[in-house]
């Protein structure tokens, strides 16, 4: 409880060469000082890119020093709502602290995919877990997917997870149309992850 990130997806700064007025996003770091008994910023904010709406997810590992955040309204491929997911971590080594980015953006694959619409980060910050509640499953629109990613540290970068031997299985689909499987997502520090799925009606029971 002594350290917290705090998104703002909408956020517009209100200065600076060709970002006035811009809906950028922002996620902000604090960690509190027990001797002031206040709340100080751990690193520089970080900033989103234009319309992209930075920060529309969150989530921080159990030791605070790493963070994953999803932006779905837009990305740089230009697809409107397929998402964007980054993770970020704490770097001291030159004193002051400083988030950087781990690894590669993963990107949702198809436009209104909602890739990184909720996201979840444990084990150090090691594994994550992302959700598509958009994403069609072969005929069912908008069935939804969720993708666990590891960290591979020999080839610096995020490696999807298979769920079973069955190597075409890499993610976790809904299996109703317009259910919206992923729109929540929790990995416990055991391994256990729980998924939400808001508009399943039980195959219309």
């Amino acid at each position: 409880g002594s350290i917290i990130a705090v998104t703002a997806p909408h956020y517009r700064p209100e200065e600076g060469p060709g970002s006035a007025g811009k809906r950028l996003g922002r996620v902000v770091v604090y960690k509190f000082d027990d001797t002031r008994d206040a709340w100080d910023k751990e690193g520089k904010p970080l900033i989103g890119l234009d319309g992209e709406s930075f920060g529309s997810s969150l989530g921080m590992s159990e030791d605070g020093r790493s963070i994953i955040v999803g932006s779905i309204a837009k990305n740089e491929k230009g697809d409107e709502k397929a998402g964007k997911v980054q993770v970020f971590v704490l770097d001291t080594a030159t004193g002051e602290p400083e988030w950087i980015q781990k690894g590669q953006t993963l990107y949702g694959e198809f436009a209104h995919d909602l890739f990184g619409f909720d996201v979840d980060i444990r084990d150090g910050g090691e594994v994550i877990a992302i959700g598509a509640p958009g994403k069609d499953v072969d005929t069912l629109e908008e069935a939804g997917t969720v993708s666990i990613y590891k960290w591979i540290s020999a080839d610096g970068k995020w490696t999807i997870v298979n769920h079973s031997r069955d190597n075409d299985r890499s993610v976790l689909k809904g299996e109703e149309a317009r259910g919206h499987y992923g729109a929540s997502v929790s990995l416990s520090q055991v391994g256990v992850l729980a998924v939400g799925e808001p508009d399943a009606n039980n195959g219309g029971k």
